[in-house]
């Protein structure tokens, strides 16, 4: 085989392998990017859960960004099914999102089966992915240089889709069970001391 013959045959090989491995974007596919900290990324997202209608899917290593939070809850609120995976790693700190979501009745997965679950991703209505270096924490926004992208497109939503089931299958479900608030049970007016100790081991017996 001559030079020339072996540079073709090389060209050919690499379209061909670029046709049968590489994906494409669907016809009038479009995308938005976004960098911190000179941009407003958190906005971005907020406006994309706003404007969702039916489902948000989520793997988030560290979230610590109320604004997204609540977003997410007033989603649920008018009726987006809104799910979420989180790394083990959150669940370190009191008041963590999990607590957040759960407490607002938005299911929530620990992906405990990897090293770390270092996904930041937001599926929205099965046609629009959130993705990138930005983590959904208000230093994601003001302290780090990140970058997000956002992109419309069918055909790449299945892909992540598929994925983030997959991570579902393999996490475990996280129930959060609030302290309950104890009370104890002020001395009624005219009770003398012995009636007022009596209801304190009566209530001691039934508290513990």
């Amino acid at each position: 085989m001559t030079k020339f013959k072996k540079i073709n045959f090389l060209l050919f090989s690499v379209l061909f392998l670029k046709c049968v491995f590489a994906d494409s974007f669907e016809l009038g596919s479009n995308y938005s990017v976004c960098f911190t900290p000179d941009e407003n990324c958190t906005q971005l997202i907020l406006d994309a859960i706003e404007s969702s209608v039916s489902d948000i899917k989520i793997q988030a290593y560290s979230f610590t960004s109320r604004s997204i939070e609540n977003a997410l809850s007033s989603a649920k609120e008018r009726g987006v099914k809104v799910q979420v995976i989180l790394d083990k790693s959150i669940l370190s700190n009191p008041g963590n999102a999990a607590e957040f979501f759960v407490k607002h009745h938005i299911p929530v997965w620990i992906d405990y089966h990897v090293g770390i679950a270092h996904n930041k991703v937001m599926i929205l209505d099965e046609v629009r992915v959130i993705t990138g270096s930005f983590n959904f924490t208000r230093a994601a926004q003001m302290r780090n240089a990140e970058n997000l992208l956002i992109i419309d497109d069918g055909n790449l939503a299945k892909k992540y889709l598929n994925n983030w089931q997959r991570r579902q299958d393999v996490s475990e479900v996280y129930s959060f069970v609030p302290d309950e608030k104890i009370t104890v049970p002020p001395a009624v007016k005219h009770m003398d001391f012995f009636e007022w100790s009596r209801q304190m081991i009566k209530w001691f017996s039934a508290a513990f």
